[in-house]
């Protein structure tokens, strides 16, 4: 009622948005339709709800967390709806972690995952964090995570699973990794929570000072998206999605943008006849490169 009384107000321009976890194409539709004067979008999490279980044994691939977010874009361009595009919350663990590599192609995954936000069809929203390709926090006590799911785990499952393993799991699905205070420079301050355990290596002041950097990247990327109306307004279709590559088209009448990337192994470049606007490594090959993504502006 409260949320109907400041839409109803005199000229009011209002943008509302709400978590809904286990929303699909219907119940969005229904949740968003004007008429209910609630929600103008929401957040949907079926793209991210991939493990059996928060501490899940083995982390979910790239490839299928992709095949749902293409699935959900696809259905609600049908549907009209303008949908949210994201990776990371307060309930989430770090998305480069998650989804890609967090040490050896960090810099690759973090950068291929905010071209994935940044170039999809709906509204992005980046997460504290994720514009500097924050990883997961790895922490050897279990009282450096003080969460409650995390707490419950550990006790509950002792007599199952070894610490290590425990802990390991924790640090890889707990909901502190969302938490934790963002590191702007290597100095560790005290927090409520165990300091980000990486921080001397990933923090907001080293990043912007080196050569590559996943900030100024993002900072291209909305460049790209202000300038290219057909980032913005253009309609979303798939192209290709294997194991090893995912290839989409936005599109309006005037013009059209084919972003592909590769997953961990790499993989072939398609052929596309355009404009290269952006990629993540120093030049592009006919093969892409691991967690490598280009983004290219082709003529209609």
């Amino acid at each position: 009622a409260y949320i109907r009384e400041l839409f109803d107000r005199k000229g009011a321009r209002l943008f509302t948005v709400g978590e809904c976890w286990s929303a699909d194409i219907g119940s969005a539709m229904l949740l968003t339709h004007p008429s209910r004067k609630e929600l103008t979008t929401l957040f949907s999490f079926w793209h991210l709800c991939l493990e059996k279980g928060r501490f899940a044994k083995q982390k979910p691939t790239l490839y299928e967390m992709l095949f749902r977010l293409s699935t959900w874009q696809t259905e609600s361009c049908k549907a009209g709806l303008i949908p949210t595009v994201f990776f990371e919350n307060h309930d989430l663990p770090r998305s480069v972690s998650r989804f890609g590599s967090d040490k050896k192609y960090r810099f690759e995954s973090a950068t291929l995952l905010g071209a994935m936000l940044l170039t999809h069809y709906g509204i992005p929203f980046v997460f504290q964090g994720e514009e500097i390709g924050i990883t997961n926090s790895e922490h050897t006590k279990i009282e450096e995570h003080p969460d409650v799911e995390s707490q419950n785990f550990y006790f509950s499952k002792s007599e199952k699973i070894g610490k290590e393993e425990r802990l390991r799991r924790i640090n890889a699905g707990g909901r502190d990794n969302g938490r934790r205070m963002m590191p702007w420079t290597e100095k560790q301050e005290k927090s409520w929570l165990a300091p980000y355990e990486r921080q001397v290596e990933i923090n907001v002041f080293k990043d912007v000072c080196q050569p590559r950097s996943v900030f100024r990247f993002y900072q291209t990327l909305i460049r790209l998206r202000k300038t290219e109306a057909c980032l913005t307004q253009g309609k979303y279709e798939c192209l290709d999605l294997t194991k090893d590559r995912y290839v989409f088209r936005r599109e309006t009448d005037k013009e059209k943008i084919v972003v592909a990337c590769a997953f961990e192994k790499g993989a072939e470049l398609p052929e596309i006849r355009g404009t290269l606007l952006l990629t993540n490594y120093a030049e592009t090959k006919t093969q892409l490169q691991p967690y490598q993504v280009v983004v290219y502006k082709v003529a209609k």
